[in-house]
C-alpha cells in the first residue's frame, strides 16, 4: 500500500454519501453474502459519482472477507438449520438402531431359550430312554 493509496482510502472514508453507501454495503455482505452486496454496490455507481473507480476497492475487500473465512450471515443460518436438521435425523436414526437392536437381541434370545429347552427336553428323553433300558436290563437279568 502506498501513501497516495491510503490518502484516497481515508478520502473516500471522509465522503458522507461514500460512508453511507459503503455501510450499506457491508450490511449486504453479511445478511446476503459477497455477490449480493457487489451487485448493490454497482447498482449505486453512477458515472457522475466521486467514488465511481472504486470498484476494484470493494473486489480486494470481497477477497479479503472470503480469504478470512468469514460467511453471510444468511449462509451462516443456513448451515445452523442444517446442523439442526443432521442432529435430529442422527438422533432419530440412532433411536432406530437402538430399537432395532434390542429387538434382534429379545428375537435372539427367544430362539436361544427354544433351542436350550429343546436340547434339554431331547436330554431329558434320552435320559428316560436310557433308564427304561437299565431298568429291562435288571428285569430280565432277575427274570432268569
Amino acid at each position: 500500500m502506498t501513501d497516495d493509496f491510503l490518502k484516497n482510502l481515508m478520502d473516500l472514508f471522509n465522503n458522507p454519501m461514500f460512508k453511507h453507501t459503503f455501510n450499506d454495503y457491508l450490511t449486504h455482505v453479511q445478511q446476503q453474502g459477497i455477490e449480493a452486496a457487489q451487485k448493490y454496490w454497482f447498482s449505486q455507481l453512477k458515472e457522475q459519482s466521486p467514488f465511481a473507480k472504486v470498484p476494484t476497492l470493494f473486489d480486494n475487500m470481497a477477497d479479503f472477507y472470503s480469504g478470512m473465512g468469514f460467511v453471510s450471515k444468511k449462509k451462516y443460518d443456513d448451515v445452523v438449520k442444517e446442523n439442526e436438521r443432521l442432529k435430529k435425523e442422527n438422533a432419530f436414526l440412532s433411536d432406530t438402531i437402538q430399537k432395532l437392536n434390542i429387538r434382534v437381541m429379545a428375537e435372539g434370545g427367544l430362539k436361544m431359550q427354544e433351542a436350550w429347552k429343546d436340547t434339554l427336553d431331547k436330554q431329558m428323553d434320552m435320559s428316560k430312554e436310557i433308564a427304561k433300558n437299565f431298568f429291562e436290563i435288571f428285569k430280565h437279568h432277575d427274570n432268569k
